[in-house]
Formats: structure tokens, C-alpha cells, sequence
């Protein structure tokens, strides 16, 4: 499935990934091209120390817009309810990730950022063999520096769930590097999510040091997310459900600015009180810590 939204003043249909509206760059077009890396010379002329690629997989496509394959969900699986009720894992996306001509753009964009002393490429992996290709895209040198994937982003978690990420991600890395990450703006707060398992429920303080420790001792680099060092749990929001406008319940309300200082929700929420057990993990966050 190729996501194409028509656009009437123009008469014509454009590709978009996430949001009707934010339409894909061609990066098939060498003009797109030449106009983006001027974009970037700019940022690293005023002294940007880098570039964090957000969904790094998904910025070129197939040039022949050839569908993706639909592919068959497991019954067996935790989520498998979820995903039924979502077409975007209705498909085998081998024509909308991970495209040649990424893994192009991406050793153009190392060669440009390498005529700069001391900056860096972070990318965002997912949708994808997180592994697989994370290690594909810094293994040579010539392309990012580091990635970030969702590999401890999910539901489930135990012992060898993390067992095996450390192994996969050791047996193809190679001279390649990786950062981990537990929790992020897309997902619900790491204490809540492994916390809602049957054998890592009931201690939210001990749960929250013992993945800070993991999560800052595997090998690699560690993306601590807002409010993680505090071990804060997903907030509860009262009147959440009648904001319509936000289609995503859990990736919204872990994009809440947690600051107990100033009471309020900024932005998104304004009438909002902060929620409760965030005040109070923030406020004994060095008893927390020490």
C-alpha cells in the first residue's frame, strides 16, 4: 500500500508516509538533492554539532510506486488485536522502507558533514530489521555515524528479550555503532509499559533503577528520555478521550512536557494539571537517584 493524497489545486496526487499534508521529498530527483544539502550547509556553516534523521528508513521509495505485499498477522502474538485494527501492519513494506537509494543519500550526506571537523549523523531506525540495518548504515564508515532503534521499545520484556537484542545486535554490528533506547515520545513510559507485566510489577522505583542501569551499561550509546532519570510513570490525564484531534492517545500524551514546576501542560493541554505522581517523583528525585 503506497499512501497518495490528491492535491485538487494542482491536479495531481503526492506520495505521504505519516500526515496528509507533509508530502516526501523526491530524493529520485537530483535537484531535491542538491537543494537539501544546501539546506544542511547551511545549519553546519552556523555550527550545528550534527543532524538527527528522524525515521531515517522511510526518506526515499520505490520510483515505481509498485505496492507493498499484504502479509499475514499472527494470532499468537501479544499485540495481535492492535495491529488487526491498523492497516499499517496489513504489509510487507519492502517498497516504502529502507529504499537503494537511501543507503545513496545517506553516504552524500556523510561525505558533505565530513568536511566539518567534529560532526555527527544520528538516525532513526524502525519499521524495519532494526538490527539489520543499523548495522548496514554504520558498519562502513561512510554513511551514519551512529543509529537509535525501538528494539527495547517493546511490550514484552524479560531477561532474554534483552539477551537476545545484545546478541543479534554483537553478531552484525561489527565495526558499526548503535544507541539503545527504552522509552521516547512514541510509546508509553518504559516503568508503565514493563511494569504492566505480571513479574516486574509492584516495584516501580526498583523497575525504573534497574533499566536505567541496563540501559546505560550495554554497549553503545543510551537516549535517556525526559523524565526516565526520574523513573516517571505514563501520566494520567483526565478528558483526554474528547480530544479528537489527536488520532494517537499514547504517542500524544507521552509528548507531555512533564515539569512540575510550572503546573501545567505546555501547549498541548493548557488548563491541565500536571499529573500527580509526576510532581512527586520529580520533587524527590534525588532521594530517587542517590
Amino acid at each position: 500500500m503506497i499512501c497518495l493524497a490528491w492535491e485538487a489545486r494542482r491536479r495531481q496526487h503526492y506520495l505521504d508516509h505519516f500526515v496528509r499534508g507533509q508530502p516526501n521529498l523526491n530524493w529520485q530527483n537530483p535537484e531535491v538533492a542538491v537543494a537539501m544539502y544546501e539546506e544542511i550547509r547551511f545549519w553546519l556553516d552556523a555550527g550545528v554539532g550534527g543532524l538527527r534523521l528522524d525515521a531515517i528508513t522511510t526518506l526515499s521509495h520505490d520510483p515505481e510506486l509498485r505496492d507493498n505485499p499484504a502479509c499475514e498477522l499472527d494470532p499468537n502474538d501479544p499485540e495481535y488485536n492492535a495491529k488487526a485494527r491498523n492497516p499499517f501492519y496489513w504489509q510487507r513494506m519492502i517498497f516504502s522502507r529502507d529504499q537503494p537509494r537511501t543507503l545513496e543519500v545517506l553516504g552524500e550526506l556523510r561525505a558533505l558533514v565530513d568536511q566539518y571537523s567534529e560532526r555527527y549523523l544520528i538516525g532513526e531506525v524502525l519499521d524495519v530489521d532494526m538490527i539489520a540495518v543499523s548495522s548496514k548504515y554504520t558498519r562502513t564508515g561512510k554513511h551514519l555515524h551512529n543509529c537509535y532503534t525501538f528494539e527495547l521499545m517493546q511490550q514484552r520484556f524479560d531477561a532474554s528479550v534483552l539477551r537476545r537484542a545484545i546478541e543479534l545486535t554483537e553478531e552484525s554490528l561489527g565495526t558499526g555503532w548503535t544507541s539503545w533506547a527504552m522509552s521516547n515520545h512514541d510509546n508509553i513510559r518504559v516503568v508503565s509499559r514493563f511494569g504492566s507485566s505480571e513479574h516486574l510489577a509492584g516495584a516501580d522505583r526498583a523497575l525504573a533503577k534497574v533499566l536505567l542501569a541496563a540501559l546505560l551499561t550495554i554497549r553503545g550509546g543510551a537516549c535517556v528520555y525526559q523524565g526516565e532519570e526520574l523513573g516517571l510513570t505514563e501520566a494520567e490525564i483526565d478528558g483526554f478521550e474528547t480530544y479528537s484531534v489527536l488520532v494517537n492517545p499514547n504517542r500524544n500524551v507521552s509528548r507531555l512536557r512533564d515539569n512540575a514546576d510550572s503546573r501545567e501542560i505546555a501547549g498541548v493541554f493548557p488548563d491541565r494539571r500536571v499529573s500527580s505522581n509526576h510532581q512527586v517523583l520529580a520533587s524527590s528525585c534525588f532521594l530517587f537517584l542517590f
